[in-house]
């Protein structure tokens, strides 16, 4: 939840979303980055632990990073020629929150499972989350573009997200019951 808030109101702080709410935007995301970070502070790795049956890491590993590489690629192919003409794109504080952080986080987080660190089993759960509800939310605003309002239609930003979107959803739970919580 707080990395979504803090993409959120990055987004509307950054991207000129100009209203009488702009201050409350700020806060949000001042105080978001606040509770993240005493998060971390105050999460201690050598108490996480695996319950019996181990979450599934090399799959959300291998997810993640199929993500990361498809997504910068996705970018980079739009940022490249607008680079090349010193044309800013629309919404260009997504491409910088993505590939300054999102990405990132994203890569470390598969980087972390993949090793089998429990530090990636903590992020795993939030990251999941973040990516499936952001997945599916660009793929129905996509799908319901072309399809109710004559927009486009974009195959493989479709195909991209329905990946983002529900191949992170289904595997939620199976990470979930990998943990042990209990403690």
């Amino acid at each position: 939840m707080i990395g979504y808030l803090i993409y959120a109101y990055a987004l509307y702080s950054f991207d000129r979303v100009m209203n009488p709410a702009w201050p409350l935007y700020l806060a949000i995301l001042s105080l978001s980055v606040l509770a993240a970070l005493l998060f971390l502070r105050a999460v201690d790795p050598s108490t996480l632990k695996t319950a019996p049956r181990p979450p599934p890491r090399r799959a959300v590993a291998g997810l993640f990073g199929l993500l990361v590489v498809m997504f910068a690629a996705l970018w980079l192919v739009q940022l490249f020629p607008a680079m090349a003409m010193r044309q800013p794109l629309p919404g260009q504080t997504i491409f910088v929150l993505d590939l300054a952080f999102a990405l990132p986080l994203t890569a470390l987080t598969a980087w972390l499972l993949w090793r089998g660190s429990p530090v990636g089993d903590l992020l795993a759960i939030p990251m999941l989350m973040k990516v499936a509800v952001l997945g599916m939310s660009v793929f129905l605003g996509t799908f319901y573009t072309w399809a109710l309002f004559d927009g486009p239609f974009m195959g493989f930003d479709l195909a991209l997200y329905a990946l983002m979107g529900f191949g992170p959803a289904v595997l939620i739970w199976p990470v979930w019951r990998g943990l042990d919580l209990a403690t």
